[in-house]
């Protein structure tokens, strides 16, 4: 009895961590999720697609969700000409202005996050893509928004984030999640889940019907899956002894 709660168990905590709500990365601008697919790539243009938008925090930001790019200022000496080759860039007005570095391409990761950890605690759970800078000194969060029209809002630097945590919110159509179709491996779950139940269920009829048994005695083959952990013991213990291993009678 406890070795089948102990099975159930771990089946249970396999489909909740199967169920867990993730977004796997399939490129720098789009995932492939639980509940369906994300790409912006649609909506994508070469460049800068939002340049120099005004924030609350005084900083005006530039961001392509999809393709890399330059921001430059003819006035800048080297050490401030930080943003080549990047997703987000942040420009601190001034007498000398400064252009820093918030985010590649290269390092956009998917995820679910509360949205309150970001300062917008309104949207709830909410579905982001996170940016590292090239010298991992800031980091930028887009929140991403399924929405009709398409709209940039950069909400600037999270107050005492260390290192600096920038916030964008990004509305667009591109950001709906799209029906997935069944991926290899969850045909091979599905169909392996299949035969397991036939198995079962028919192994148990067989049992019970022609040969009369009860009880444990149900279980197809039962005398095979009781002695399968020790034969896997014997089998692990032979490969770590590289075949010096004897079982005890």
């Amino acid at each position: 009895m406890k070795r089948y709660v102990f099975v159930t168990t771990v089946l249970l905590l396999c489909f909740k961590e199967l169920d867990a709500k993730t977004c796997k990365k399939t490129s720098s601008c789009s995932c492939e999720c639980s509940g369906g697919a994300m790409d912006l790539k649609p909506g994508a243009i070469q460049g800068t697609k939002f340049q120099d938008v005004a924030s609350t925090d005084g900083s005006l930001y530039s961001y392509n969700p999809c393709y890399s790019f330059d921001q430059s200022d003819p006035s800048l000496p080297p050490q401030f000409d930080n943003c080549k080759s990047v997703a987000a860039c942040q420009l601190v007005p001034g007498q000398q202005i400064q252009l820093y570095d918030i985010g590649t391409q290269e390092s956009a990761s998917f995820s679910y996050k509360d949205g309150a950890s970001l300062g917008q605690a309104n949207l709830g759970e909410v579905l982001t893509v996170n940016y590292v800078a090239t010298d991992n000194a800031r980091t930028t969060t887009v929140i991403l928004q399924c929405d009709s029209t398409e709209e940039f809002l950069p909400v600037g630097e999270i107050p005492d984030s260390k290192p600096p945590v920038y916030v964008f919110v990004y509305s667009t159509p591109n950001a709906c999640l799209k029906p997935l179709g069944l991926s290899a491996g969850s045909v091979l779950i599905i169909i392996f889940v299949c035969l397991l139940a036939i198995y079962l269920v028919g192994g148990v009829l067989f049992n019970k019907i022609k040969k009369g048994n009860s009880g444990k005695d149900l279980i197809p083959q039962r005398q095979l899956w009781v002695s399968l952990p020790g034969l896997v013991k014997d089998g692990v213990f032979f490969v770590i002894k590289r075949g010096q291993y004897h079982p005890l009678k």
